[in-house]
């Protein structure tokens, strides 16, 4: 009874954050957690401004020398708390907290520089967004927009209200993706 006592103490201090079971390891600074990410994440996403945007919300949060081994599932509860008080949308909190997952989960993996014993924010959840309604312009509000547009924007607004493209598939078309003879249009580079 005395073993389940302490294994049931034991485990509330592991998920209050108080107790490291890598404690053998040498303490980690979240910083450098941070800056091996930030380097993979240059090297291996195509634009990563939105990690070094969530990367620096966290930084600021989790700051004061903080050591990897002291995070926990509640102290990520309360980041989620602050960052809603302070009127970020959900979507924004989601991936903050979706790319302190990925550090974690690389740095366990052994992918970055620095190496993680365990995940110790597994099993965190991420909040619920509500779904947004898609709105399509009427007919007459796009030939109002398009009478209003400059002249050498009017072929970029017709192509995404006649085609749905998004503005970045458009802004990469070269005049080899346009089939004017079979009146096609060819993407390339799309997230779907």
């Amino acid at each position: 009874r005395d073993a389940e006592k302490a294994l049931a103490i034991r485990r509330g201090e592991i998920a209050q954050g108080k107790f490291s079971l890598a404690t053998t390891e040498k303490p980690v600074k979240f910083e450098k957690l941070v800056e091996a990410y930030l380097k993979w994440a240059d090297e291996n996403h195509k634009s990563p401004e939105r990690d070094y945007t969530s990367c620096k919300n966290l930084l600021a949060y989790f700051t004061g020398g903080k050591n990897i081994y002291s995070f926990s599932l509640w102290g990520v509860e309360k980041y989620k708390s602050e960052r809603k008080k302070q009127g970020r949308e959900p979507e924004t909190i989601n991936k903050e907290i979706g790319a302190l997952r990925r550090m974690f989960n690389l740095a366990l993996r052994g992918v970055l520089s620095v190496k993680v014993g365990r995940n110790p924010i597994q099993g965190v959840k991420l909040l619920k967004v509500p779904q947004s309604k898609v709105r399509t312009l009427k007919e007459w509000e796009f030939n109002k927009l398009y009478s209003a547009a400059s002249e050498s924007f009017r072929p970029i607004l017709l192509c995404a209200y006649m085609t749905g493209m998004r503005r970045s598939e458009i802004a990469k078309l070269k005049w080899e993706d346009v089939d004017l003879e079979d009146g096609y249009i060819h993407v390339s580079e799309t997230k779907n």
